[in-house]
């Protein structure tokens, strides 16, 4: 199954402020879609990779977000920013800025 789709970004996309990180975006995902999210860790949790659960989903969905970016309209500098991830832990992630 597919969890995130265009439309679906798009729709979080124009949710978030000018400027926001790939967390912002996850945790806008997760409010919304919550039970895709729920089994998007699921699949990940049964394919049993060494990579935490909740850091495989949320990977998948910043790729997603790069390799979507001009679809979607946004962009990023390859300067990384710190903010809470999903575990409440400080970490490095993206930031995106919306373009016009």
């Amino acid at each position: 199954m597919t969890y995130l789709d265009l439309n679906r970004a798009r729709q979080i996309i124009d949710l978030l402020p000018e400027t926001f990180d790939s967390h912002d975006f996850i945790f806008e995902y997760l409010n919304r879609y919550e039970r895709d999210y729920v089994e998007w860790l699921s699949e990940h949790l049964a394919q049993r990779t060494d990579t935490g659960i909740f850091m495989g989903v949320n990977s998948e969905i910043a790729r997603f977000l790069a390799q979507n970016s001009q679809a979607l309209h946004i962009s990023t500098s390859d300067t990384l920013v710190e903010s809470r991830n999903i575990k409440n832990k400080i970490s490095q992630n993206h930031q995106w800025r919306k373009q016009s």
